[in-house]
């Protein structure tokens, strides 16, 4: 039975695992019993509203560890598919740009619960996506940011006709089965997790642009998203609402777009283990080191962005985040580059 707690994948991700062959037949037939046992069919699965734990795929593998379940988000990743199944699919389908195409990443919740990705500073044609894993499980976490370094490579590829610009950071340490990688393309123990764009890199055009199409999925998307995201636990619509915003909202404006007091919404996210202040500062990190990779702000403009009264205060802020002050991480990744 799957529960609340589950991280929560497209169905279609199920069937393609049972089509390939990056699973054995004896795990193949594993993965039938889960999703026998679980009351599914494939039927079910294969519909554009079939979802899934992403467990069963993690319990089929032979060794279930964060190396094995890296490994085989990467290489599933690479086998990505470009279909017009889902709303999502079809955005990336109909792009005009890339920058389009990645924008569109914005309605993921649809297909999951548990990550979100946001383009942070895209000016000038180049940028940083953030990745989230929204969940304390190294299994699960590890697997987001590998499929979507091989999947944002081939899929940009399939929709533009050409290799993408693009450099993957990893928080951890350079995984066994990547030694043989072009390390340009990498950043491993990096401060967050996500795709940076080299300069013009977003706005490469796609091929099979259609903007009236586009346009009508987009507006599909945007009225169903709000739906979705009431399914979500209080702690992730409040990163939601923080992300989402070019301005952050302080704890009242927030309190009031969930319809409660600054009082409750303070008790209910202390009961969850968290805190606005935590969830808060969290956000401006990752953003912060978003637009320094990106590299097209300076420090004074990422500061007033994220809300902070002047440039020392931000920086008393992130050297205690990293350890360094906001110039000396700007130095360090344009000297990585």
């Amino acid at each position: 039975m799957m529960t609340a707690a589950d991280f929560l994948i497209p169905g279609q991700y199920i069937l393609q695992a049972l089509d390939g062959d990056l699973l054995p037949a004896p795990a193949k037939e594993g993965l039938r019993a889960r999703i026998a046992a679980a009351g599914q069919s494939l039927d079910r699965l294969g519909q554009a509203e079939g979802r899934a734990p992403l467990r069963w795929l993690v319990e089929s593998l032979a060794a279930p560890t964060p190396a094995a379940a890296a490994e085989f988000a990467w290489r599933f990743g690479a086998d990505v598919r470009l279909t017009s199944h889902g709303g999502l699919s079809m955005l990336l389908m109909a792009s005009t740009t890339v920058r389009e195409a990645i924008g569109a990443l914005r309605f993921l919740p649809l297909l999951t619960n548990q990550v979100s990705a946001r383009l942070v500073e895209e000016i000038g044609g180049g940028g940083f996506l953030l990745i989230e894993a929204h969940t304390s499980d190294a299994l699960l976490a590890a697997m987001p940011i590998y499929y979507a370094a091989a999947a944002m490579r081939r899929l940009i590829r399939m929709v533009t006709g050409r290799e993408p610009v693009i450099v993957t950071h990893i928080p951890g340490p350079q995984p066994a089965f990547l030694q043989t990688i072009d390390p340009t393309l990498w950043r491993f123990q990096a401060a967050v997790a996500g795709i940076e764009f080299c300069r013009g890199e977003l706005d490469q055009a796609c091929l099979f642009a259609d903007p009236v199409a586009f346009h009508a999925t987009e507006q599909a998307c945007a009225s169903e998203l709000p739906g979705v995201l009431q399914g979500l636990d209080l702690v992730q619509r409040v990163r939601r609402l923080l992300d989402d915003r070019e301005h952050y909202p302080d704890l009242a404006e927030v309190a009031a777009s969930l319809h409660r007091s600054r009082s409750t919404l303070k008790r209910q996210l202390a009961q969850a283990g968290s805190s606005f202040t935590q969830l808060l500062a969290d956000s401006r990190r990752q953003r912060a080191i978003a637009a320094l990779l990106a590299g097209q702000l300076s420090v004074q403009q990422i500061a007033e962005r994220l809300g902070y009264s002047d440039q020392a205060n931000f920086t008393h802020a992130f050297k205690k985040w990293t350890g360094v002050t906001p110039a000396a991480f700007s130095r360090a990744s344009r000297a990585g580059r």
